[in-house]
């Protein structure tokens, strides 16, 4: 993604990650936490590999420069992706806390407007989509798409839905 030296300072965070995979793939990048409480290490070609496909994923469902991404996710290997996923189409991603309330989440998402939503599924027993879908306004814009959750590392599933019809780009509100 980078054509730049190695002794330049990284670009961006895929040119940071893409680096760090050169440099040593095998090598550890994060430690998740399985629903089963056992360690799950993520390599940097793992991290990697997963951040590709999902750039292309995003890349499918149009997001582009200047687009934000909501992630209402916890700080597993996933949240990171994300990150150097939108990083690497010239999104940016806004971190949703898992203990924010149904106001404090709407709050930011209409200020924010992203263009997707990935929401934590069953994480800690919390229904997140559940309480996404409660915010006011939810039947105006309702999250589209995501009938199913994703598999992520360690068990760990994901809903993945529009938030909004139009985009908000950068510099856009």
């Amino acid at each position: 993604m980078s054509t730049a030296g190695q002794d330049d300072p990284p670009r961006d965070l895929p040119d940071l990650l893409g680096r760090l995979v050169r440099r040593d793939a095998p090598a550890a990048a994060v430690i998740d936490v399985a629903a089963d409480r056992r360690a799950i290490v993520v390599s940097r070609a793992e991290l990697w590999r997963r951040t590709l496909a999902l750039a292309d994923e995003l890349a499918r469902a149009g997001v582009g420069r200047g687009d934000c991404v909501a992630v209402w996710l916890p700080n597993w290997s996933d949240a990171l992706c994300w990150q150097f996923a939108a990083a690497a189409l010239g999104a940016h991603v806004i971190g949703v806390n898992t203990r924010y309330n149904v106001d404090e989440v709407t709050n930011l998402l209409d200020s924010a407007r992203p263009r997707l939503v990935a929401v934590a599924h069953g994480f800690h027993g919390l229904d997140l989509r559940e309480r996404l879908s409660r915010r006011p306004g939810a039947a105006r814009h309702p999250p589209r798409g995501g009938r199913r959750p994703r598999p992520g590392p360690g068990g760990h599933r994901y809903w993945v839905g529009r938030h909004r019809a139009g985009r908000n780009r950068a510099g856009r509100h």
